[in-house]
């Protein structure tokens, strides 16, 4: 009888321990913030390990500062940001709490706290670069991230200009009843469970070198908690919210073989943009993963011309297309397949 009481009692603690959210959020401080070679270290202690990417020769005309999209780390830039740095651009990019090779991987750190963080790290570049411009990419989560800081009318902090690849605003506004319903469940009755992405078809770039990297890379998270899910939607509901603030000069740039963002998330965000504020390319080759794709050079080279001059016309014509536009398909775009 003892022993039968003493499972129930157990199975009762963890039936608990899987209904309780978990979360990082940051902690109370203990000092200065601090940027140094390989990491920033936020004023309650904790470490952001960076990448940055510099130019061989002299100081920056520019720099960018990075955040990757979700599961994913700051190698996420590896090859952009060896490409920018060839034409004098500078490139920081640092993984976000839960991510890459922080502590606490896979556990969500809340919106609050990721932009806090990136307060932080735009304020430490400001410290280490005064006179020199400092742009903010963010890439698909990311991007949320940028937007939900940016876009903020109260303490957003100043920067030269916003580049959103493939940024994510998949916000509740857009959900349909029976996902909303599904993820308002998954957090509630079973937070700690993990969700696998393999086997929904979906095809995030054309580069499978690239993904058969990522499969192998530790630092890349396989899986979701569902209580993390429910924080990514929370930060794209924000994003989307907040869009209409967006700073100029803001450039959006977009794959027509997305398919990680629905279509109807995409339109509503360009929807809510002002427009004629805002610099929208489209790539009739790209997916979700622009910076990373067979054809990502491309899209590398935009953005440096857009850096020197975002006023200019893109070197690539990408600002002058429309979503989806028949030329395309003139074109002979074919969708990847998995090998």
């Amino acid at each position: 009888m003892r022993t039968s009481a003493l499972a129930a009692a157990a199975a009762a603690l963890l039936f608990a321990a899987a209904c309780t959210p978990a979360s990082q959020p940051i902690g109370a401080p203990v000092g200065e913030a601090q940027l140094t070679d390989d990491a920033i270290v936020a004023i309650d202690g904790y470490v952001l390990p960076i990448r940055r990417t510099l130019p061989a020769e002299g100081p920056p005309r520019a720099v960018i500062l990075a955040l990757h999209g979700y599961n994913d780390y700051a190698h996420a830039f590896f090859h952009p940001a060896r490409y920018w740095a060839q034409h004098g651009i500078a490139t920081y990019a640092y993984d976000q709490r839960g991510f890459g090779r922080t502590q606490q991987l896979g556990i969500w750190a809340g919106g609050p706290t990721l932009r806090h963080d990136l307060r932080t790290a735009i304020g430490l570049l400001r410290q280490a670069y005064p006179d020199i411009p400092l742009y903010v990419l963010g890439e698909s989560m990311g991007g949320a991230v940028v937007i939900s800081t940016l876009a903020d009318r109260y303490q957003a902090p100043e920067v030269d200009g916003v580049i959103l690849v493939a940024p994510a605003t998949w916000g509740r506004q857009i959900l349909s009843g029976p996902e909303a319903t599904l993820l308002w469940l998954t957090r509630n009755l079973v937070p700690g469970m993990e969700f696998g992405g393999q086997g929904l078809g979906i095809v995030p770039t054309d580069n499978w070198e690239i993904m058969r990297r990522m499969r192998a890379d530790r630092h890349v998270l396989p899986w979701s908690r569902a209580d993390t899910l429910e924080g990514v939607v929370n930060v794209m509901t924000e994003a989307f919210d907040r869009a209409p603030d967006l700073p100029s000069p803001t450039i959006l740039l977009y794959g027509d073989n997305e398919q990680v963002l629905s279509e109807d998330s995409i339109d509503a965000l360009l929807e809510e943009l002002q427009e004629g504020r805002h610099v929208i390319a489209n790539y009739p080759d790209g997916y979700h993963m622009l910076l990373r794709d067979l054809n990502a050079e491309i899209v590398w080279a935009d953005i440096a011309a857009w850096i020197d001059d975002p006023a200019a016309p893109l070197p690539s014509g990408a600002d002058k297309r429309k979503r989806g536009d028949e030329e395309a398909e003139d074109e002979g775009t074919e969708e990847a397949e998995a090998p």
